[in-house]
């Protein structure tokens, strides 16, 4: 796997690299180059990386806090782990390396940049599409209300050219509330996302998180969980399954 990986990239530079091959790329590239990435207080860079004469860049985070509230590098790969595991394909490619002798996150920048959720609000700037956005919208806030993010500002919403809506930087996810700390912002929830994190396990999340979370980081992401599909199923009892969950993501 790992020779065709590389024969890959002796033939393709610049080229979009494939989401299964991303991960590989970001373990093994060089690093030419690093700024700081202008957004967010975490001290994270922006970094060009070289391999085999494809370029592409990383975004770099080292913070390691636990907290409480936890503010670290390892929530980043616990987010995308989780992701994964629900079938996601809107959390940018994340995997741990280490730069300048600290553990880090190196996170796939975006292809096909479009541009932030704030600046498509300071410009006055209408989706395309206005029902495909609002079901990523109500997405997101379903899955940052399971993930225990209180932190999702709009410059970690990034839009590419198809409109389609990225999760980026969840250092200060996985909080250990058990439900969510505000009053939840769950109005509507994608039928399918609600079943596949019914079908969540204690035994799945520890085998994809163990080395990022603590155990009860873990726990509490079941319990809030369970306060998401109490939440959705008491709404639809109340105003009719139509108000309440929509169709967006498709079937597996």
């Amino acid at each position: 796997m790992r020779t065709a990986f590389l024969a890959f990239l002796s033939f393709c530079c610049w080229a979009q690299i494939p989401p299964g091959q991303q991960a590989a790329f970001l373990r093994d590239a060089g690093i030419v180059s690093t700024k700081e990435a202008g957004q967010g207080i975490t001290g994270s860079l922006r970094a060009t990386l070289s391999l085999n004469g494809v370029t592409h860049d990383a975004h770099i985070q080292t913070i390691n806090t636990p907290g409480p509230p936890p503010d670290s590098y390892k929530n980043n790969i616990a987010a995308y782990a989780l992701g994964r595991l629900l079938g996601l394909d809107n959390l940018p490619t994340v995997v741990q390396r280490t730069f300048q002798g600290k553990p880090a996150s190196f996170t796939w920048w975006l292809d096909d940049f479009l541009l932030t959720e704030d600046q498509r609000q300071d410009r006055k700037i209408n989706p395309p599409d206005a029902a495909s956005w609002n079901a990523q919208v109500y997405l997101m806030k379903v899955f940052d209300q399971l993930i225990g993010n209180p932190d999702r500002n709009m410059g970690n919403v990034l839009i590419d050219g198809q409109w389609r809506i990225w999760l980026i930087d969840h250092t200060r996810a996985f909080v250990v509330s058990r439900i969510p700390e505000q009053d939840p912002d769950l109005a509507r929830c994608d039928r399918e996302f609600l079943r596949r994190i019914k079908t969540l396990t204690a035994p799945q999340l520890h085998k994809a998180m163990d080395p990022y979370l603590s155990k009860a980081q873990i726990a509490a992401i079941l319990s809030r969980r369970d306060f998401i599909v109490r939440h959705f199923q008491r709404a639809a009892a109340a105003q009719g399954d139509a108000r309440i969950f929509y169709t967006f993501l498709p079937a597996r």
